[in-house]
């Protein structure tokens, strides 16, 4: 398991490496700084397919109607060009892409959370497929963060850390109510709709969400002129590879964003380039709860075939409590038990204290001048570090007695609750 996360770490070291150089086992990225001179690349204006915008229908309301969340809400611009200022329609933008940055962050303790519960020497595929998406799902957070750079809005991960269980931000799926814990078919459900395309079942879909964002850089692109330059105010220098500077850019990043979650045709294709290649997150999950491997896809039938390649999983018998279960579980324990087990979960407060910690760090990050210097990506790394090994440790390390929780499931290791405010 400890190899996975360490590739998540790696990740990140990559993303935030500002040469776009930094090898994945390179400590020293945390140092590197945007070369002097160094300009936006002309690799990132490659252009992506991106059939979701195509498909997707964006009049769903009219400047006439209210909208009932931030997601239906934020189609009143579309209709508003001539009547909105410019300021108004960019802090929408930015308001807009400040709750992608806390979408894409709701989905990595979601995600990890069942990582953590799996034994890797039993869930080879399971655990790479899982690992897959959060590394992917790191990235997309610093595409939403570059976005928002790119505009001079300041990504912010304080400000409203997930709540466990709670709904995910901007109204996407608002009837759906998300858990972070161990791996189960309950848990990939929830995975699965998270990734979900939009379809007749499912309209506030995280592809639908990125296509109103991209409708409000159009509004706003439209309404400066077409003038790029005055639509990307933004400092590029506090962004890290690839940059943002352009229409074209925005919405290349958009489209990895959404074509990596759903897959390619609106997510009817489960191959993000549309020919057999990387599965796409919403398929990877499928892949797993349908206990096999995708093994092709027919473009005229549209169906998709699972081989006989089997993936299966293992979980150690752990389980995520929040502070107040926490509590009332240490209620029904005495002597050395209880002190066992108030130790226990004292290291697991300090998992929950790295986690908090590399939020504040990256706050620090995304707030400086030039985001690829300076000691606030060291500390989030070092931080990194803490709860990689911590995590692990909890799992691995189990209490020697089952915990028997009145009316729920017995356990006997723990996995962070990424409480910011249960902490040691």
């Amino acid at each position: 398991m400890k190899n996975l996360f360490l590739l998540f770490l790696c990740q990140f070291l990559t993303i935030v490496a500002a040469d776009g150089e930094c090898k994945r086992n390179d400590p020293s990225c945390s140092e590197k700084t945007i070369a002097e001179g160094d300009t936006p690349n002309s690799d990132s204006n490659q252009e992506f397919k991106c059939d979701f915008l195509k498909n997707i229908e964006t009049s769903k309301i009219t400047s006439e109607e209210t909208g009932n969340t931030e997601f239906d809400k934020a189609f009143v611009f579309k209709d508003l060009k001539e009547e909105s200022d410019t300021e108004a329609i960019r802090n929408e933008l930015q308001s807009a892409l400040q709750k992608m940055v806390e979408l894409e962050h709701a989905t990595l303790p979601l995600y990890l959370t069942g990582h953590i519960s799996l034994d890797m020497n039993k869930s080879a595929l399971a655990g790479i497929n899982i690992m897959d998406v959060a590394l992917e799902e790191m990235d997309h957070m610093h595409l939403a963060a570059n976005l928002l750079l790119s505009i001079g809005g300041t990504p912010k991960t304080m400000d409203n850390v997930p709540k466990w269980p709670g709904h995910l931000p901007y109204g996407v799926f608002p009837d759906y109510e998300f858990n972070i814990g161990p791996l189960s078919s309950h848990q990939l459900d929830q995975y699965i709709i998270v990734e979900h395309p939009a379809d007749g079942q499912f309209e506030h879909t995280i592809g639908n969400a990125y296509t109103n964002v991209w409708n409000l850089f159009e509004v706003l692109y439209d309404k400066l002129g077409k003038n790029e330059t005055a639509v990307f105010s933004g400092d590029f220098n506090r962004q890290t590879k690839p940059y943002v500077t352009n229409m074209l850019q925005a919405r290349n990043a958009i489209c990895q964003i959404v074509d990596q979650g759903e897959g390619a045709s609106a997510g009817k294709n489960p191959y993000i380039d549309g020919v057999k290649g990387e599965v796409a997150h919403y398929w990877r999950f499928r892949e797993i709860r349908e206990g096999h491997l995708i093994g092709g896809f027919d473009k005229e039938t549209g169906e998709v075939f699972f081989n006989s390649t089997a993936i299966e999983y293992t979980t150690y018998n752990c389980s995520v409590r929040n502070k107040n279960q926490i509590l009332n579980d240490e209620k029904g324990l005495s002597g050395i038990e209880k002190d066992q087990f108030k130790e226990y979960v004292t290291n697991i407060k300090k998992c929950n204290n790295d986690y908090r910690e590399i939020l504040v760090a990256l706050d620090e990050y995304f707030g400086s001048v030039v985001n690829a210097t300076g000691p606030q990506l060291a500390k989030a790394i070092h931080h990194m570090y803490d709860l990689i090994n911590c995590a692990d440790n909890a799992a691995k390390n189990p209490l020697n007695f089952t915990v028997t929780p009145e009316g729920e499931p017995k356990y006997n290791c723990l996995i962070p609750s990424f409480e910011i405010d249960y902490i040691a």
